[in-house]
């Protein structure tokens, strides 16, 4: 039985010391389909009642039993004011993460088809302890169970040319405390995005049904950590296949990830599989992802002008 414990503690912390050791967030794959998560400057951008919900299951064949989940919501205030709120829930066999922030955002138009928006984000997270079926013969020696509220800050900006989408974020300027102990290792390292895309429009075959291929590439750097993520998104009617291919250049991982999903109107559904192409990590199962949002139109006489928004942006 205490072998089987020690195993487990020990498959636990392999495979959490990426994320912990060195203090670095999950990557999210869809990150187009999760542009909330990723930017306060795309708050109230569509200019109607946005809700985004997002679940990334990391590592399922492993113990380490690492989950990562999210709700957004996001509406304009004025044609040119945004706001949101959210909620990102990291769960794993060790920790339980819970942060909750508010963005404000505002839109510059600089011509008739420049856009700039501008974002702030404040938030507070807190960490508990769970180690779930473990078990301690002295409880009291494990200490502390519950960190205190921590706060967190991030900025972010936007910028829309013709079909070009551009962003900019400098998230955890602070660097808050992540775990139950405040030591500097526990710290989380500032992180730097940047995501370019560009939105091709093509009519073709019968009646002519509107194809968009969407390329993109996506660049964070947390720290040590340095990730590049290349793909294209490709939507014929309401259905969309996306590959993508990213690349740990510090942490030695690299995943080739597919996705298929549902663009409707009002919705969007996407389901992505990473699989893991690391010949030094076996057997962990990869990554499931899945993300839904809900568009809502708002009252006539309430409805902001907003400028014209992509289909990926919903």
């Amino acid at each position: 039985m205490q072998i089987r414990i020690v195993h487990r503690i020990s498959l636990i912390l392999m495979c959490l010391c990426p994320v912990f050791m060195q203090a670095q967030d999950v990557p999210i794959s869809q990150w187009l389909n999760n542009v909330m998560y990723q930017s306060p400057s795309w708050a109230g951008f569509t200019g109607k009642l946005r809700a985004n919900a997002f679940y990334r299951n990391q590592w399922p064949m492993s113990n380490a039993e690492l989950s990562y989940g999210g709700f957004f919501v996001d509406a304009p205030l004025t044609s040119k004011v945004g706001c949101s709120v959210g909620v990102v829930d990291e769960k794993n066999s060790l920790y339980n993460n819970i942060d909750i922030s508010t963005a404000g955002s505002y839109l510059l138009a600089i011509t008739r088809s420049v856009h700039i928006s501008f974002g702030i984000k404040l938030g507070l997270s807190q960490t508990s302890l769970s180690v779930g079926e473990l078990e301690f013969e002295n409880p009291e020696t494990v200490g502390q169970s519950t960190s205190p509220l921590r706060f967190d800050s991030g900025l972010g900006t936007s910028v829309v040319f013709n079909n070009w989408y551009a962003v900019l974020v400098a998230d955890h300027l602070n660097r808050p405390y992540i775990g139950i102990s405040e030591i500097e290792s526990n710290r989380v390292n500032a992180k730097l995005t940047f995501g370019l895309s560009r939105i091709f429009y093509c009519e073709t075959g019968f009646r002519k049904p509107q194809v968009s291929i969407i390329p993109n590439i996506f660049y964070q750097q947390q720290g040590i950590q340095q990730n590049l993520q290349l793909g294209i998104i490709t939507q014929y009617r309401v259905i969309e296949i996306g590959f993508w291919g990213r690349k740990g250049f510090n942490n030695g991982q690299t995943n080739a990830i597919i996705g298929l999903g549902y663009n409707g109107l009002h919705s969007r559904l996407m389901y992505s599989y990473d699989a893991n192409l690391c010949k030094k990590i076996k057997g962990n199962g990869g990554a499931h992802e899945l993300s839904l949002t809900w568009l809502f139109d708002i009252e006539k006489e309430k409805k902001k002008k907003m400028i014209e928004c992509p289909s990926f942006l919903h």
